[in-house]
């Protein structure tokens, strides 16, 4: 599987693994990420750009074939998204059809509702307003309450909200397909590797957008897109290490962090002396 755009050259996408996407200009990844949801959500651009998922093929995938679950991570509440209020209900509405005891106790409200409204009316010797009996719908119901998530008791932090937005979005009959748009944001940094491992038990195919370099390097799968819409060259900095170090094998990370600080141009670290700090420290 692969991403087409024509923001981009084309990307691989190593599936069951976490495929991260770091753009080197602001307009191409916006407008990357804008074309990829108009595509999941199955909308029509309206002009020239787009971005999808295409086969070996060159076909492009149909988005009926797969589960896409979509976390803007920069969404300081996720939990307050409508799709995650869909997602709540959706569940709580298949525990009811699933459990006879709760539908017992919701028939019992359907007719004690029912029997409060043959009992309201508004009279008067020229007309009379009353209540039309209806089927009052499960969800419809369920949504005269307020959700309340908490672990314990206390505010999820943003960790347990990205795993309840998983779980309650994920498809059980679907492949899924996770969809992290820059997982750097509302997270503290001492979190990203515990974030990172949560991804990696759910063995998903993941595609992360972000510039940020610990999910760069610590990804499985890394596309840095430049801004002539080409990709950066991973494998001549494979090569060329292995030119200048030809007794060591070559380190992805290191590999990486290299390519990084060539994409971004920008070089943390300058002086000689603490360089030297930091490798001998």
């Amino acid at each position: 599987m692969k991403i087409a755009s024509n923001l981009s050259a084309v990307i691989d996408i190593h599936e069951k693994k976490i495929n991260t996407i770091a753009f080197e200009d602001t307009f191409q990844c916006n407008e990357f990420i804008r074309n990829l949801l108009n595509y999941l959500n199955s909308k029509e651009d309206g002009d020239d750009l787009f971005s999808e998922l295409i086969d070996e093929d060159i076909t492009t995938v149909n988005v009926k074939s797969f589960h896409s679950i979509v976390i803007n991570c920069g969404t300081l509440d996720l939990i307050s998204e409508k799709q995650m209020k869909d997602a709540i209900l959706r569940q709580f509405e298949k525990d009811c059809l699933g459990n006879e005891d709760i539908g017992m106790i919701y028939q019992k409200i359907e007719k004690e509702i029912s029997s409060l409204a043959s009992k309201l009316k508004i009279k008067d010797e020229h007309y009379q307003i009353e209540l039309d009996e209806t089927q009052l719908k499960f969800k419809q119901f369920l949504k005269l309450f307020c959700i309340d998530i908490h672990n314990d008791f206390s505010n999820l932090n943003a960790i347990q909200a990205r795993k309840a937005c998983i779980d309650l979005l994920k498809d059980e009959k679907k492949e899924n397909i996770l969809f992290l748009l820059f997982p750097e944001a509302n997270l503290g940094s001492s979190d990203f590797k515990a974030f990172i491992d949560l991804i990696r038990s759910y063995d998903m195919t993941t595609i992360v957008v972000t510039n940020h370099p610990y999910f760069m390097i610590e990804t499985d799968n890394l596309a840095l897109s430049k801004r002539n819409m080409t990709l950066y060259d991973l494998n001549q900095v494979r090569e060329e290490f292995k030119l200048i170090f030809p007794a060591d094998e070559p380190d992805e990370c290191i590999i990486r962090q290299i390519a990084i600080n060539e994409f971004s141009k920008n070089y943390f670290i300058k002086d000689e002396r603490y360089i030297k700090f930091i490798n001998e420290y």
